[in-house]
């Protein structure tokens, strides 16, 4: 899907919108809500001029080019004749909008308060573990589903089905690597067991499921 589309985002009850191209977020949503529940009303340019936020931004700059197959941001941008920016402010009718970098966006609601800061890392750690759990839970549907097509069926075909999977999500099919496993991967991973449950049941060999996963990845990674 090459169109941006503004997704809103539950950072812990906080409503706030992310860009799911770029996967920036709108930087004047969670200030608007910090000002609304503080007596202490802050403004975006004084963060905006502050010497740490030129310093992170130089280092996510960096880090992107580093690593730039696996950068959303850059593989979803025309940077011909363009500065990289972490940061962009774009009108919307009579708005101005500031978006910013996930890094960078984090950073603000950490600089806004500390009570802000705490709902980012909950919501980081939250989402991780509720998809950890939930890949864990797809695993066992998908050996339950292998069992019985096949009661007898040889221990190493489970390991075979979680090697296939992970080679769609990882490009390896090692284990551990599940374990390290970013928010998307692990969001990618459960939508694939779910999809190759429901392949099993309807009798579709290893080789099938294999070819059909890859048709669902590819969907699913247009979607978002």
């Amino acid at each position: 899907m090459k169109t941006a589309v503004i997704m809103v985002r539950d950072l812990n009850w906080i409503k706030v919108r992310q860009n799911h191209k770029t996967w920036f977020f709108n930087a004047n949503d969670l200030l608007e809500i910090y000002n609304s529940q503080s007596d202490k009303q802050k403004e975006l340019w004084v963060y905006m001029k502050s010497k740490s936020l030129k310093e992170l931004q130089e280092a996510v700059i960096k880090d992107e080019i580093s690593n730039t197959n696996e950068s959303r941001y850059l593989n979803s941008s025309n940077l011909k004749g363009k500065e990289i920016s972490t940061i962009e402010t774009k009108r919307w009718r009579v708005n101005w909008w500031t978006w910013m970098h996930p890094y960078i966006f984090m950073d603000f609601a950490m600089w806004l308060s500390a009570d802000f800061k705490v709902t980012c890392l909950k919501w980081l750690y939250d989402n991780l573990i509720q998809f950890r759990d939930q890949c864990g839970d797809w695993f066992k549907e998908v050996n339950s589903a292998l069992f019985n097509k096949t009661p007898n069926i040889p221990p190493f075909e489970y390991s075979n089905e979680a090697k296939m999977i992970n080679k769609l999500v990882f490009w390896k099919p090692n284990k551990w690597q599940r374990n390290k496993a970013t928010e998307e991967e692990l969001s990618l991973l459960k939508w694939l067991q779910k999809a190759d449950v429901k392949l099993i049941k309807k009798w579709l060999d290893y080789y099938e499921r294999f070819e059909e996963l890859k048709k669902v990845k590819n969907i699913i990674q247009l979607t978002y």
